[in-house]
This record gives structure tokens, C-alpha cells and sequence, in this order.
């Protein structure tokens, strides 16, 4: 049975953030406190817990929690609690990627021939011409489920039984794998929505760097972004309800450290962080700017190759099926009418660009 990485995380907030075009740093003021239509929405959907954030212009200008941290708990959702990003991490990788191709490190037609030449003797020769943006779009062949190849891998165990030691040496375990394993399809041009194009490109990004992946989105992201809270995995301690649980589809609350708790170590670049909704709001800001939030990390021009849709979403079966109404997907990002984007995950966050006004109804 081929397992599912996207792990259903009830406790993990539906809905995270709301954002429009911002002038500057996400900051907090007097935020009107919109706990008690969180509440609502917990009651509605039957969901544990939830927290929200909405950002405008240079202010967070409404914020809350609700809830609690597990199904029937007493432990309470706080604005300070960790939640796991999950596939919302890919947008990160991609940011980190731009950055190294301002250096000159990267470039976004660089090869995986190219970029792995120690693994030429293993590259199927269908992959050794896919470039990073094919990657960070989606469009490498990778097949969709290859990470979950049911002949291999069932749970997180056979991934680190298969992929052992570091989260470094199972990625480069993983891309050598995944270079030798049959494609999806002979058209590059194919959107197949796949876990693992990700985990090649943060591979390729720790490969020119000469850095760990996580230690590079430290440096170069969280700290520079002050999102003091970012971390990796499931957050909180098996032994206290320090912070949300994940939870399975019948309900019941995964312990951190549990073999389903989170995607393995090598996964990173996929989907490993997590953190609070208010450094969350940091990096939305930053994106939805386009860099004002923060100057001088990214160049204009690195956002607009960013955000830029690739492939075609309203006449593309594979982007609908996976995000419906989507018009494409960018690096990182659905794309949605009228320019919002957007991705899913534990977490979610849409970012409308350009700017526009938001109206909160009275509840």
C-alpha cells in the first residue's frame, strides 16, 4: 500500500493567513482579536484547534486563536504556538534557490547533469537535461508517488531504513534514487505535482552551497525574516501537549516522535518546518512585497520569476486536480484569479496581489 505524506492535520489549522500587498515588515499593533469567529469555525467544521492571522499594508490587523492543542485536551491554541508548515515549505526552498542564483552559485537552467556530475553514471538519461525551474514548477517528470513507492516504502521507518544516517547523506541517498527511477512520462512539460522534485532542488541548493539545507534556510530566511520560531518536524515533546498535534483522519493525535508524526528527515525542502502563524505572516509579507518587507535579501526581479506561473492551470488536469480553480503554478505556489497566491499544507495562506483593501465584516 503506497502511504500518504500529506498527513491530515486537523490540530493543524484549515486556514492560517490572509494577506494583501504590505509596504513593509509584518508587525503586531492593536490587531482586533477575531478568537471568538475562530471559535465558530471550530465548532462548524468539528476542528481542534485553529489560528489565524491577517496582515495589511505594514500591520498584522487581526489575529487569534481557538481551540485546543488536542482532540478533547484542555490545553488551549495561543498566537505563540508552533504549527507544522508542511508543504508550504516548498515556497522557502524555492526563496533560498533565488538567492543562490543572485550569487551566481545557481542558475535556473542549470542541469541535473550538470549539478550532480559525481552521479552521471546513475541519471537515467531522461532527467540529466531537467533544469532547477522545471524542478521548482513541477514539470521534471518525477512520477507524483515515488517517494512512496510500495515495493520499498510503507512508513517513515523503510524511508530511513532506505535513506540512512544524516538529513544530508539520506537527501543524497534519496536524489540518487530518485534519478535512477523510471518517469512519469516522456513530455517535460507535464505538471506532476511530486515531493520529490523539491528534495532534488534543496539537494542541489545544499550541493553549491556547501551547507546543509536546513542550516542554509536558518541563516539565509528565518534569521534575516526574525522568524525566531521557525524549526523542523513535528513541534512539541511526546510527553506534554506543549504544542498542536497532528492528527490522523479518524481523529486521534499523533505524538512527536510517533513513525507517522511528520515526513522523514530528508524531506526538508518539502515539507519539514515549522511555526508560529506570526513568523509565518513574516515570510508572507515578504512575498507579497516582493521584498520591501525586508531589503536587500532578494531582488525584484527574483520575485517576479518567483511568481510567474508556468504551467496553465484552467486547461490542465493535473494542477486541477490537485488545486481546483488554480490558473497555474509558479515556484512555491498556486496561482488563483486575480493573481492570489497560494498553497496548502497543515497551514494555509494566500497572498492577493496587488494591493487591494480588506473589509472584516462584524461578526
Amino acid at each position: 500500500m503506497t502511504i500518504s505524506i500529506h498527513y491530515i492535520r486537523f490540530a493543524a489549522f484549515i486556514f492560517a493567513l490572509q494577506m494583501l500587498m504590505a509596504s513593509s515588515a509584518a508587525k503586531e499593533v492593536a490587531a482586533r482579536d477575531v478568537s471568538d469567529r475562530l471559535q465558530k469555525v471550530i465548532a462548524r467544521y468539528h476542528i481542534p484547534g485553529m489560528a489565524a492571522v491577517v496582515v495589511y499594508e505594514c500591520d498584522i490587523v487581526a489575529s487569534g486563536a481557538a481551540g485546543v492543542r488536542e482532540r478533547h485536551g484542555s490545553d488551549k491554541v495561543t498566537l505563540s504556538d508552533q504549527f507544522h508548515l508542511g508543504s508550504e515549505t516548498k515556497a522557502m526552498t524555492a526563496t533560498l534557490c533565488a538567492m543562490l542564483v543572485e550569487e551566481g552559485k545557481l542558475h535556473w537552467d542549470i542541469t541535473l547533469g550538470d549539478a550532480f556530475p559525481d552521479l552521471n553514471a546513475c541519471i537515467r538519461p531522461e532527467y540529466r537535461q531537467i533544469t532547477l525551474k522545471q524542478l521548482l514548477t513541477h514539470r521534471s517528470g518525477f512520477r507524483s508517488e515515488v517517494l512512496g513507492d510500495p515495493e520499498v516504502m510503507q512508513n517513515q521507518n523503510d524511508f530511513e531504513e532506505t535513506f540512512p544516517g544524516t538529513p544530508l547523506a539520506s537527501r543524497r541517498a534519496c536524489v540518487k534514487y530518485l534519478l535512477a527511477r523510471e518517469p512519469a512520462g516522456s513530455d517535460d512539460k507535464e505538471f506532476i505535482y511530486s515531493n520529490a522534485n523539491y528534495v532534488v532542488a534543496g539537494h542541489m541548493a545544499e550541493t553549491v552551497a556547501g551547507k546543509k539545507w536546513e542550516d542554509l534556510i536558518e541563516v539565509r530566511l528565518f534569521k534575516p525574516l526574525g522568524m525566531s520560531s521557525a524549526g523542523f518536524g513535528a513541534p512539541g515533546r511526546a510527553e506534554v501537549i506543549d504544542q498542536p498535534r497532528g492528527h490522523r483522519a479518524d481523529g486521534h493525535s499523533i505524538k512527536p516522535g510517533d513513525n507517522d508524526a511528520d515526513n522523514p528527515g530528508f524531506y526538508g525542502p518539502s515539507g519539514r518546518v515549522h511555526l508560529t502563524v506570526i513568523d509565518w505572516a513574516k515570510f508572507a509579507a515578504f512575498h507579497a512585497t516582493e521584498g520591501r518587507s525586508c531589503p536587500g535579501l532578494l531582488k525584484p526581479e527574483s520575485f517576479a520569476m518567483l511568481h510567474a506561473p508556468v504551467s496553465h492551470g484552467p486547461s490542465d488536469p493535473n494542477i486541477q486536480a490537485v488545486a481546483s480553480g488554480a490558473s497555474g503554478y509558479a515556484m512555491g505556489w498556486f496561482v488563483f484569479p486575480p493573481g492570489i497566491l497560494a498553497h496548502g499544507g497543515p497551514l494555509g495562506c494566500r497572498i492577493p496581489r496587488p494591493a487591494g483593501s480588506l473589509h472584516l465584516p462584524p461578526p
